[in-house]
């Protein structure tokens, strides 16, 4: 009987979009405070109804990623390399298990590793911080990378 070596190809990164599988996706809608980027982390802003990017000191309380093709057209960036601005209505998304174009801020990471909340919206490896993500790939920051969702 002979075998068969399966290799697995890495995975492609959206074009123009962060979403790569959607399965138990969560959607709602914020007023946008400050200037963060499809993929950043986001945490609750002056009110429930407003957004802001997370930061590393506010883990506790990052509850989804800033979206891009499911923000409305008039709100949404040009490219996903393009921030929101201020008062932009962006749609917010999360669900465990989702897999999204998040942004590691440094660090190097292999496919697997567990990630937590940085500075600017963006993720580090885990060190003594809350869960957020897995990395999907293996990276250096600074760069976007493909996560799988923990929250």
């Amino acid at each position: 009987m002979s075998s068969t070596t399966v290799t697995e190809t890495a995975q492609q990164k959206p074009f123009n979009g962060i979403v790569k599988d959607s399965i138990g996706l969560h959607v709602q809608s914020k007023n946008v405070e400050g200037t963060p980027l499809p993929g950043y982390t986001v945490i609750v802003g002056t009110t429930d109804a407003d957004a802001k990017q997370g930061t590393a000191t506010d883990q506790k309380g990052i509850y989804g990623f800033f979206a891009y093709e499911h923000t409305s057209k008039p709100f949404r960036p040009s490219t996903v390399l393009d921030a929101y601005k201020a008062g932009d209505q962006a749609t917010v998304i999360n669900g465990p298990g989702i897999i999204i174009v998040g942004y590691l801020n440094s660090g190097t990471v292999k496919k697997g590793d567990t990630l937590e909340g940085g500075n600017n919206g963006g993720l580090i490896p885990l060190a003594d911080g809350v869960p957020i993500a897995k990395a999907e790939e293996s990276a250096t920051g600074p760069t976007r990378i493909l996560i799988r969702s923990l929250i």
